[in-house]
């Protein structure tokens, strides 16, 4: 069954979300390079509107797409 939100999650949680989520990866990555140049490239994109969630397949709408195509 689909994860529902007690409340709607605002812009700034998506941004402050977005950002936890890039330094975790960037420690990761620094961590596992030992000094070496790390080789893991990443990127976030955010967007809000409706989105079909199947536990533990896939997402989608356009708001997936857009973010998607936001973090190209």
């Amino acid at each position: 069954m689909p994860k529902s939100w007690t409340s709607e999650p605002s812009a700034l949680d998506s941004a402050r979300s977005a950002v936890e989520a890039a330094l975790s990866m960037i420690r990761a990555s620094q961590d596992e390079a030992a000094g070496q140049k790390p080789g893991l490239k990443f990127s976030i994109g955010i967007d809000c509107g409706d989105v079909l969630v199947l536990p533990n397949e896939d997402c989608f709408g356009d708001a997936v797409n857009m973010a998607y195509k936001m973090g190209e």
